[in-house]
């Protein structure tokens, strides 16, 4: 498993910017829901702030959430990006504030 924590050696590539993320997002899933439009930047600052690899934790949260469009289980006003609690069959899963507002 890759190191998920920043250090001198293990760096975000300058070229995973917000801008280009979100467009291999929008690419993906051309109705994104606006209140996405600026995820990308909210998980580099978290990341940042936590001293982890955002771009690590932005690519799983795509795969947990099928590019952000939450055909599963997980609906978007949940704002749970990871899907916590969710074992299938309709189940409803965690809720959180999150990153952006419901």
């Amino acid at each position: 498993m890759p190191a998920i924590k920043l250090s001198d050696s293990n760096k975000v590539a300058a070229c995973a910017t917000p801008g280009r993320l979100m467009s291999f997002v929008k690419d993906r899933n051309p109705n994104l829901a606006e209140k996405f439009e600026t995820i990308a930047a909210a998980y580099k600052q978290a990341g940042e702030d936590l001293g982890v690899r955002w771009d690590y934790a932005f690519f799983q949260m795509l795969v947990e959430t099928g590019f952000l469009s939450f055909t599963g289980d997980v609906k978007p006003e949940q704002n749970n990006f990871a899907g916590l609690g969710t074992t299938g069959g309709g189940v409803l899963a965690a809720a959180d504030a999150g990153l952006v507002s419901a």
